[in-house]
């Protein structure tokens, strides 16, 4: 129902700067059109040009980075490890999924640091612009312009869907196996769902679709180990098909800020 007052609120923002790597929660973010802005500007590509992700490197999940102008500061087993980012600006071409993305090489020694942690020849590379990526996708009439995230520039993941799967699964687990960027407080499992365009702070989004899951929710984010009972317990009540569904994807309507405790107005559903 347009202009529908709700109870709901944004419990907490994640912001994940290198895709695939540990995230961080804010107090208030900027939505800019291809995501949060600074959230997933950077990934890890092999000597293919191909990303590589999480799923392949369980292990990136323990690394925590902090982007600034200059620098990148990783934090990893109790200890900060800072290189300057900048290389020589020099576009080519990375694959992610079947996507193509304008990207520049960060400098030797992050590349050095992380081939040498992960022993495999690894670079880190830097969305060259805003417009350096395009998704396309049959959920879509046309492409749009996407961050290096997986395919949509916002997840949204509602607490009771947590609180349930929890629930189902016998103990309490982080929301932060999901990656989401946005999670609001909810009463119903997967109420979010039902929503389709919805206004938070001044920003309004618009769901694109529901967010299909892949083993990447097996990995704790706080210890890098792998259970399979998440994806078992999720897929005994949450497959439909061939996918496992588990929160949703969302585009950008009108960029603007967003802030923890800002109330959600459900516009249609």
């Amino acid at each position: 129902m347009k202009g529908k007052e709700t109870e709901y609120v944004l419990k907490n923002i994640f912001l994940y700067p290198i895709k695939s790597m540990a995230g961080t929660s804010l107090y208030e973010a900027e939505a800019d059109v291809i995501g949060l802005r600074g959230d997933r500007r950077f990934m890890l590509i092999d000597e293919n040009n191909r990303f590589i992700s999480s799923r392949t490197y369980p292990l990136l999940t323990l690394i925590k980075p902090t982007v600034d102008n200059e620098c990148i500061r990783f934090s990893y087993q109790g200890q900060d490890f800072v290189f300057p980012y900048h290389h020589e600006w020099k576009t080519f071409e990375a694959q992610i999924w079947d996507d193509t993305a304008s990207v520049y090489v960060t400098h030797d020694s992050i590349n050095d640091w992380i081939s040498n942690l992960l022993q495999v020849k690894l670079r880190l590379v830097g969305l060259a612009s805003e417009n350096a990526r395009l998704h396309t996708s049959a959920s879509l009439p046309e492409p749009i312009p996407v961050s290096l995230a997986d395919g949509y520039p916002y997840q949204i993941l509602g607490t009771a869907s947590i609180e349930k799967l929890s629930k189902m699964y016998g103990d309490d687990i982080n929301p932060m196996r999901f990656r989401p960027n946005l999670l609001v407080s909810t009463s119903i499992p997967h109420e979010e769902d039902t929503w389709k365009t919805i206004k938070i702070g001044n920003a309004i989004f618009e769901k694109v679709k529901d967010c299909g899951r892949c083993q990447v929710i097996n990995i704790d984010p706080e210890t890098a180990a792998i259970d399979n009972n998440i994806t078992k317990t999720l897929a005994s009540y949450r497959k439909f098909a061939n996918q496992i569904l588990f929160g949703s994807l969302w585009k950008i309507k009108q960029t603007g800020i967003v802030h923890v405790s800002d109330s959600i107005e459900v516009i249609t559903e």
